[in-house]
């Protein structure tokens, strides 16, 4: 998947959550695989592979992965720190809220766009989950 086409969505769903930390993971053998984020001081690309390496997160011992292989909907938290599909991962990053949307192909789950707000809180609205999933799909696939 080329950077400038990612840049573009991730620029889309900049716009409309205000959020700039954003990542695409693939989903293969079980696990995540960190593709590409968007560049940002709060956690540069280089640092976020290398605690993926370190951390790898397998989708079985994750609740909100598991949920989201099995419903394949969009997952909003407001607090990670107050709500039980809050993974581990969320903490070794230092993300406060975040917006996990489902990459499918046909039925199958390909992989996850998380939208990470580092240092304040978000509350997703449901006109921004909502319009980042149809930015999602329709730039997925393309």
């Amino acid at each position: 998947m080329q950077e400038k086409f990612l840049d573009e969505l991730f620029e889309k769903i900049q716009d409309t959550t205000g959020i700039e930390d954003i990542g695409y993971h693939e989903i293969r053998d079980g696990r995540l695989h960190p593709i590409y984020k968007t560049k940002t001081n709060a956690l540069a690309m280089e640092q976020w592979k290398n605690i993926h390496a370190k951390n790898v997160v397998y989708i079985e011992e994750h609740k909100i992965l598991m949920k989201i292989a099995e419903e394949k909907e969009p997952i909003a938290i407001s607090d990670v720190n107050r709500n039980e599909l809050s993974s581990n991962a969320f903490f070794l990053f230092g993300i406060d809220s975040i917006l996990v949307v489902p990459v499918m192909k046909s039925e199958t789950l390909e992989g996850i766009i998380c939208i990470a707000s580092i240092g304040q809180p978000h509350e997703f609205t449901f006109e921004e989950i909502k319009k980042c999933e149809t930015l999602i799909k329709d730039y997925m696939n393309r």
